[in-house]
């Protein structure tokens, strides 16, 4: 799964990340540059990027980072991610065509869809959230909008769950 930016066609000069590292459990971040940012802040001292931040320096969280970074790598996490993202990509496909469904997309592991042009200002997608609930699943509506974003080694099986009962959620909601 390539980063959002080479999605959209942007090439950074810096690129914050950490959420990935540790689940947003411990303090884990990682600040990439182009080799031409890094180089201008190499030599004399007065040279030093001098910015520290609450994720630098933190020993426990650096040492679960390399564990979840060995993990995706002995377990193919990104790898295993493209059907799954696929599988979302063909759900909310197939519910863009429901009537009352607007700007149904997803990009990798990610779908949403709005169900009025309330946006985030809306209701409706807390009643999708309703349903969802008292069928076994947590969503968090944005308004109006429907978003899934399940971790990227979510179980087949639990994915499968999970996109059932967003249809069958919305439907639901829909058909009141």
């Amino acid at each position: 799964m390539p980063w959002a930016s080479e999605h959209a066609g942007v090439s950074p000069d810096i690129l914050c990340v950490a959420k990935g590292f540790t689940a947003g459990m411990l303090p884990m971040a990682a600040t990439l540059t182009t080799r031409e940012v890094f180089t201008a802040f190499l030599g004399d001292p007065s040279r030093a990027f001098l910015h520290g931040h609450t994720f630098c320096g933190n020993p426990l969280g650096a040492r679960v980072a390399r564990e979840v970074l060995a993990v995706y790598r002995d377990e193919r996490i990104v790898e295993r991610a493209h059907p799954k993202a696929e599988a979302i990509r063909r759900a909310f496909t197939e519910l863009s065509a429901l009537p009352g469904v607007e700007n149904a997309r997803s990009l990798g592991m990610v779908g949403a869809l709005d169900l009025d042009r309330d946006g985030y200002f809306g209701k409706a997608g807390w009643r999708v959230f309703d349903e969802a609930l008292r069928r076994g699943a947590y969503l968090r509506p944005l308004g109006s909008t429907v978003y899934v974003a399940p971790a990227l080694n979510i179980p087949d099986a639990d994915l499968e769950e999970l996109l059932a009962i967003v249809n069958d959620s919305l439907r639901a909601v829909l058909a009141a």
